[in-house]
């Protein structure tokens, strides 16, 4: 059976599900990571906004894109979550499994890791003993990256966690998210918030007055993904925020 992943997010105020990128139809066609998901709401009440769930069915119908009716409700299960509230949110084993070759991260039993701190079961150890996601090189990409930080950002980029890196200008910050996002098959933009008047309502937006009320004006360069911006403002919205600021040993951070 073939299965497809899709995650919660909010766009312009609104939650919203949406097809995570790198997916196809039965007929080879691309899925459309810009529509909208009709699925079961009441099961996106109990998990956080950017969970993934999987789905067993999808298909293109007047704008959107559907999960087939079971019953009364389009049913989907919760994949990157530590608990279920319920038994019934548990997802079917072939879909974890599926989810977890999609992502690249291997179902079979892995290479011992190097780092005896991290367990090989874990998914930080199973990406680990993937060679697919093995660090940088300068004999391959011109630049290294520490592992243990190479993994550590591989995770958070793919579990979509606010994150910060911390260098001097030109040390491969940029670089590195975008082999990440490539090796991951996720979308990456690059805002210079530094060359912005107001890097806040450049990337975001501002509240304007209109009809004796305030409404949120939403920036137009505002996109869906991961993306980077050479700025210390750190925004809570999925993303990595580069300091131009060496906060940190030069050595902790990848060298060209």
């Amino acid at each position: 059976m073939k299965y497809y992943f899709v995650k919660t997010l909010e766009d312009k105020g609104r939650p919203r599900v949406r097809a995570l990128s790198g997916q196809t139809f039965e007929d080879g066609t691309p899925v459309d990571t810009t529509l909208n998901v009709r699925a079961d709401r009441e099961i996106r009440t109990h998990y956080p906004m950017g969970t993934v769930y999987g789905v067993k069915s999808l298909s293109m119908s007047a704008g959107f894109l559907d999960v087939e009716l079971d019953g009364d409700s389009r049913p989907m299960w919760p994949l990157n979550v530590r608990s279920y509230k319920l038994d019934s949110h548990k997802p079917p084993i072939e879909m974890v499994k599926a989810y977890e070759e999609f992502i690249g991260v291997s179902t079979k039993t892995p290479k011992p890791s190097t780092d005896r701190s991290v367990s090989v079961k874990s998914y930080l150890g199973r990406l680990m003993g993937n060679k697919r996601f093995a660090p940088p090189t300068i004999e391959g990409q011109g630049f290294f990256v520490n592992s243990s930080q190479w993994y550590l950002l591989l995770r958070n980029v793919q579990n979509q966690v606010n994150t910060i890196l911390l260098g001097a200008t030109g040390t491969g910050k940029t670089e590195l998210v975008r082999l990440i996002c490539d090796r991951l098959g996720i979308e990456c933009h690059v805002y210079d918030m530094g060359a912005m008047l107001d890097p806040i309502s450049g990337l975001l937006g501002v509240h304007r007055l209109s009809e004796g009320g305030s409404v949120f004006d939403y920036a137009k360069s505002r996109s869906r993904g991961w993306f980077s911006s050479t700025s210390c403002h750190a925004l809570r919205c999925r993303r990595i925020t580069f300091c131009s600021r060496a906060l940190i040993p030069a050595g902790s951070c990848p060298l060209k």
